[in-house]
């Protein structure tokens, strides 16, 4: 996947963490994050794959303080916006 088309779902991967309550640096399980992709947008194999290196790559996520799980960073509560 080219990362143009990934940068939407990356973003609304975001949305999700942030709409579900996660705050800056509160560790995800990656099993969350890839059940809620598939359930909420429809994301998984390489375009969850594809979403979420993007996601890394711009600071959006990081890694979590243990195995499996993943933080959103201020970098990627930014990209969601308030009103939405």
């Amino acid at each position: 996947m080219d990362p143009t088309e990934s940068e939407s779902p990356a973003r609304q991967l975001m949305k999700v963490l942030v709409n579900a309550g996660f705050g800056i640096d509160e560790p995800v399980q990656n099993a969350w994050v890839q059940s809620e992709a598939l359930r909420t947008l429809g994301l998984e194999g390489d375009a969850l794959d594809a979403a979420l290196t993007l996601a890394g790559e711009q600071g959006w996520i990081g890694p979590g303080p243990g195995p499996g799980t993943l933080v959103l960073t201020h970098a990627g509560l930014g990209t969601v916006n308030p009103m939405e």
